[in-house]
């Protein structure tokens, strides 16, 4: 299991890869973006093989929405085939531990015997906390977290 982080300015667009083949992604965003920005980014992390994608902070149903309305593009409004689904959530007035929380263990049932173990985690922000977010993420299913 690997988790990633890469911090973006906002509306500045910036390669990255995928962490494996099939992954999940959490964007956690400090500021509003403009459309093009978000249509980018979650192109290019469809593209990739993001299956499970969680969304926090600013305009959060907004990045939830472009990747649903992405997908529907990219097969033609038809219907997608299962293992090209892409599940998404956004977590709108809620603490960024929930988020964490989502993309770490619900996306563990998602998939028919297959668990999505590695993780992007995408931060839109000019202040990098790379190092908080991801123990967060790492610590976010122990009992005494939950309590």
């Amino acid at each position: 299991m690997s988790t990633s982080y890469i911090a973006i300015k906002p509306n500045e667009l910036l390669q990255f890869e995928a962490p494996a083949p099939i992954f999940k992604c959490g964007i956690i965003s400090d500021f509003d973006t403009d459309n093009a920005f978000k249509n980018a980014i979650t192109k290019r992390l469809y593209d990739l093989g993001c299956l499970y994608f969680c969304a926090w902070g600013h305009e959060c149903e907004d990045w939830h929405d472009t990747i649903d309305w992405n997908i529907l593009e990219k097969h033609d409004y038809n219907d997608i085939p299962d293992d090209q689904f892409c599940l998404t959530t956004w977590h709108d007035n809620q603490p960024l531990t929930d988020m964490l929380f989502c993309l770490k263990i619900l996306s563990h049932t998602y998939l028919e015997g297959d668990i999505i173990e590695d993780a992007l985690l995408i931060h839109i922000t000019n202040t990098p906390d790379e190092e908080n977010i991801v123990e967060q993420y790492k610590i976010c299913d122990d009992d005494e977290y939950l309590d």
